[in-house]
């Protein structure tokens, strides 16, 4: 087991694909620290606890790192997959609702990497991993505030990686849709599901979107892989001093194939590890 005895941070760990992350890490041997706005995860484990927060305020985000600490005494990884989705447009999107879905999307990762950070540092081998989306380089009508919020987070992610390398590597993963709780909870409140459902998978070329299959063998997650890799010495023009590149930022695009558990957990480790 890769993960055994580390001690993982993975947020929006309640529901989702925080939950599938959660899972995972526990079954390749680590200790998961969940956290989230719900007040208790159904993961029951003896290697993980959970730990309520709202991540937009940076005490609370500062908790869960202090309460990873004290449980386990150090934190190895951080993933964070906590985030949401507002339907609108700029005509019928108040500013106060565009700021919240970016405060919680962007800065709920601003503030627990900023949080756990300190004690990342103290370890070898530590990674940061944020969940983005497609979304984030790919704009889609109805999405003002998602599409923006996630582009930030890639953003944020090369920034990082830039400045914590070699010390801490962090990296982004770009999902594309994928049928997590709140997303069914749409097809079901929908006039017309079939109709949504189509209109959503027609996004991609295979109609398909992901899904977090509950298997005791396997988490299967469909998408294919586009990495965008920043090396040392970038080929790229870029505002950052070549001497500033240390290390390597990886973004990778994901949607239509399907990857099964063997396969994802090996994009896990290539990220992670």
């Amino acid at each position: 087991m890769r993960f055994e005895d580390k001690v993982v941070i993975v947020t929006g760990a309640s529901s989702g694909i925080g939950e599938g992350v959660a899972k995972k890490f526990l079954a390749e041997g680590a200790y998961v620290v969940g956290c989230g706005i719900e007040p208790a995860m159904k993961i029951q484990d003896g290697k993980a606890i959970y730990v309520q927060a709202d991540l937009t305020k940076p005490e609370q985000a500062l908790h869960v790192v202090e309460e990873a600490v004290k449980t386990y005494g150090r934190v190895n990884k951080l993933v964070c997959c906590a985030g949401v989705t507002f339907i609108g447009s700029m005509d019928n999107t108040e500013y106060d609702t565009f700021m919240r879905e970016i405060s919680i999307n962007l800065g709920g990762v601003y503030n627990m990497c900023r949080s756990a950070i300190p004690e990342l540092k103290k370890q070898e081998g530590s990674t940061i991993v944020n969940i983005a989306s497609d979304l984030g380089v790919r704009p889609i009508p109805e999405r003002i505030g998602y599409c923006p919020s996630k582009a930030g987070v890639i953003m944020l992610t090369k920034c990082m990686a830039l400045e914590y390398a070699p010390s801490i590597r962090v990296n982004a993963i770009l999902p594309g849709l994928v049928r997590t709780p709140m997303i069914e909870q749409r097809f079901q409140e929908a006039a017309d599901p079939k109709e949504l459902e189509e209109s959503y998978a027609s996004l991609y070329p295979l109609h398909k979107m992901g899904k977090i299959r509950k298997s005791k063998k396997s988490t299967t997650i469909p998408f294919s892989a586009l990495s965008i890799r920043l090396p040392t010495a970038p080929p790229i023009k870029s505002a950052v001093p070549a001497r500033t590149h240390k290390g390597s930022a990886k973004i990778s695009f994901l949607n239509h194939q399907t990857m099964t558990s063997t396969s994802k957990a090996t994009q896990i480790k290539k990220v992670l590890l």
